[in-house]
């Protein structure tokens, strides 16, 4: 049972106002802060919770073939991989720059910017993702969290042109603090690029958006507004917002649908009949030539990218 003083007050300013929003799969309590309107998990998941999470980061019974999976993810050209390496290019080049990749797994995004000619860094808490990353990428990757990493002189402060951290702020309790803390180790004028799941679609999806699906390590929850709300108190100066991998209008409801259990079970009735998949997959590519405001704004894909620059004179 949660009990009231399991609650935490907002992460990012600290108000203990909240009004709840919705639950995720394993009923774990989503809420927004009445304040500054961050959205995250309350009660939060203890350190003990995490630590069996985490355990069995980037472990596998064959090495190989998560390496081809982490390759799947970089290759994808509507990721935030490939976004990503198209934005450097544009705006500084690779050419000398010092670049940190924070959680940065195997390091497949680090030996890329390697071959384009960026001196590289990798930090990662997990020594299994360290291995990993000499065995397959020749590269050292420090295997410690971030904040041990800078407080033993493993990272200086102003050190870094570009700081990229994929899919790491919404597992850490304190993403202000992360970010406050990027902040100090980029050189001024120096770029940060942060992705995570994209929230908004939970306001045309529901319970069926896939940021709310999976993944219980998962403490806060962004759509666009809220991640470059975070990173402007964090004193950044905010270069774009982009949501990558679009779920088109029909993919979004037939999500939906498979949640809804009188439908599930009459699929299961039918899925053994070949006119159903041909009715179903028609059905769903006609909704998909509509649009909502998702589409519109093109904020329907499942993931964000914040492009962000430590002020020139800081």
């Amino acid at each position: 049972m949660t009990k009231k003083t399991d609650f935490v007050s907002c992460p990012i300013c600290d108000s203990p106002s909240f009004s709840i929003m919705t639950f995720r799969f394993d009923s774990g309590r989503i809420v927004r802060c009445q304040d500054c309107g961050h959205i995250y998990l309350n009660p939060t998941l203890t350190d003990s919770q995490l630590a069996i999470i985490y355990e069995n980061y980037h472990l596998s019974e064959d090495d190989g073939s998560y390496i081809k999976m982490i390759d799947g993810w970089f290759d994808d050209p509507n990721g935030p991989y490939q976004y990503s390496l198209l934005s450097i290019d544009k705006l500084c080049g690779f050419k000398n720059k010092r670049l940190l990749d924070v959680g940065c797994g195997p390091g497949r995004f680090l030996s890329e910017c390697k071959k384009r000619g960026a001196i590289v860094s990798g930090v990662d808490s997990s020594l299994r993702a360290a291995q990993l990353a000499q065995k397959y990428f020749n590269l050292d990757v420090i295997a410690k969290p971030l904040e041990e990493a800078m407080r033993v002189g493993d990272l200086h402060p102003s050190r870094f042109d570009i700081i990229a951290a994929f899919e790491v702020v919404e597992h850490v309790k304190k993403p202000a603090e992360l970010l406050k803390s990027i902040h100090r180790l980029l050189a001024p004028g120096g770029l940060v690029f942060i992705s995570t799941p994209n929230f908004y679609l939970y306001y045309s999806m529901g319970k069926a958006a896939p940021s709310l699906k999976d993944y219980a390590e998962h403490l806060h929850f962004f759509d666009a507004k809220s991640l470059a709300d975070c990173l402007k108190r964090c004193h950044y100066d905010m270069e774009r917002v982009v949501s990558l991998n679009p779920m088109a209008f029909g993919e979004r409801k037939k999500h939906i649908f498979a949640n809804i259990p009188i439908i599930k079970k009459a699929w299961q009735a039918l899925r053994r009949i070949r006119a159903a998949y041909i009715v179903k997959d028609s059905v769903f590519k006609l909704l998909d030539q509509h649009k909502d405001n998702a589409d519109r704004m093109a904020w329907n894909g499942t993931s964000l990218l914040c492009i962000a620059r430590k002020p020139a004179e800081a």
